[in-house]
């Protein structure tokens, strides 16, 4: 079945992207969000290794695209140099939740045009981005905290 594989994978994805979070939380505390950046650079390699897109749109040139160059171009180029580049706390904050974000809605979205699966399937199948979200949402809470704390 689409989209389902081992609950306790998904734990043990969870675990280790969020030991690197905590781990990244106490060990860098004078570069505020930027460390969300390592985190980001973490999770990526995982979430990629959990969905396998390639297996979804191996038939839809377009889409095969589109989910293969989003990935290095939203997580590795337009939110570092987001981050990098701005100069307020919210501006750094989009730059770290909105590509993670903008990833899952793309690839929910071909999920659902190029299989036709429905958006229960496609959201489960996306499941790790969905959990590299959330847990980017969270490490920007804990930063912007930080931040916030010691203006």
């Amino acid at each position: 079945m689409p989209g389902s594989f081992e609950k306790s994978s998904l734990l043990g994805f969870i675990a280790a992207l969020s030991l690197v979070a905590v781990a990244v939380f106490f060990l860098v505390k004078d570069s505020g969000l930027c460390a969300g950046l390592i985190v980001l650079a973490a999770g990526v390699p995982f979430m990629e290794m959990f969905i396998e897109q390639v297996i979804y749109f191996y038939d839809n040139p377009f889409w095969k695209i589109m989910t293969d160059a989003s990935v290095p171009a939203l997580f590795f180029i337009a939110s570092p140099f987001w981050v990098i580049r701005s100069r307020s706390l919210v501006g750094q904050v989009a730059g770290l939740i909105l590509p993670v974000g903008l990833y899952g809605v793309l690839l929910v979205i071909g999920l659902m045009k190029v299989r036709e699966f429905s958006l229960a399937q496609s959201l489960s199948i996306a499941e790790p981005a969905l959990v590299l979200f959330t847990i980017m949402f969270f490490v920007v809470i804990l930063y912007t905290g930080r931040e916030c704390s010691d203006s």
